[in-house]
């Protein structure tokens, strides 16, 4: 079975199905005029993975705003879970909100009233500094709300969502942080395994969705390979925001 991977906009947020480790994440944003372009695809994903096999599946909602349609996409998500067999042990949901955000908190308890497995209320605070030391598997990680974000090192993370997470949150929250006029990304990746590979591109399509609403946003591509060098036009070629390439001496 093939992962799901849909790339955040301005009203869309980071959709990712990982068949292979059982955890389907949706973060950020959600706004779109029409859900549909969002609720088929996660519904078709949802269904198959269902059907297809019996491995556990683990739900991640961290939605900081979203309108009504969201609502009923995450509704339906639900349904889905509970008709099917073995949900009780099968299925877990864990539902994110800052903690200084009773609706997001009501409108989860509101959810866990109406399914039947477990469902994970997990309150986070906001903070307006990102800072994560480097290890060999894992980047050097920092942002703050005058604008600096870096990342440098290798991304082998083996579970990468766990690391990643926190990132594309602090990315999705900035525009609560009057004081980013502008952004600037200044990213070296030394290596990056397959399973890595989805987050930073969702970091990168963050930064776009940033650059549509009156941020100013830029990327320093910094690369000591062919392969990185390659991934950066790869992921860069088709955006608005300013970016530019750099080989790194190491």
């Amino acid at each position: 079975m093939s992962n799901l991977l849909l790339l955040p906009t301005y009203d869309f947020p980071f959709i990712y199905g990982n068949a292979n480790s059982g955890e389907l994440t949706i973060l950020g944003k959600s706004t779109p005029d029409s859900i549909f372009d969002i609720l088929k695809p996660v519904e078709d994903w949802v269904s198959n993975y269902i059907s297809k096999n019996n491995k556990p599946l683990e739900i991640n909602f961290n939605l900081y705003f979203y309108n009504t349609p969201t609502t009923l996409m995450v509704s339906s998500i639900l349904m889905m879970l509970n008709d099917a067999e073995g949900k009780e042990t099968r299925f877990k949901v864990n539902w994110y909100f800052s903690s200084e955000d009773d609706d997001l908190m009501e409108e989860g308890e509101d959810f866990k009233s109406i399914t039947q497995f477990p469902f994970k209320l997990i309150a986070e605070n906001y903070s307006k500094e990102l800072s994560i030391a480097q290890t060999d598997i894992t980047p050097l990680v920092y942002a703050d709300c005058a604008g600096d974000f870096i990342i440098k090192g290798n991304s082998n993370h083996l579970k990468p969502l766990e690391f990643y997470r926190p990132i594309m949150k602090w990315l999705s929250n900035v525009p609560m942080c009057p004081t980013i006029k502008h952004i600037h990304l200044d990213i070296h990746l030394l290596s990056v395994s397959q399973s890595n590979l989805p987050y930073i591109k969702g970091i990168i399509y963050f930064m776009e969705a940033l650059n549509k609403q009156e941020i100013s946003v830029g990327i320093e591509w910094k690369y000591s390979s062919i392969d990185i060098e390659k991934m950066g036009e790869e992921y860069l070629e088709n955006l608005t925001l300013h970016y530019y390439f750099k080989q790194a001496i190491e």
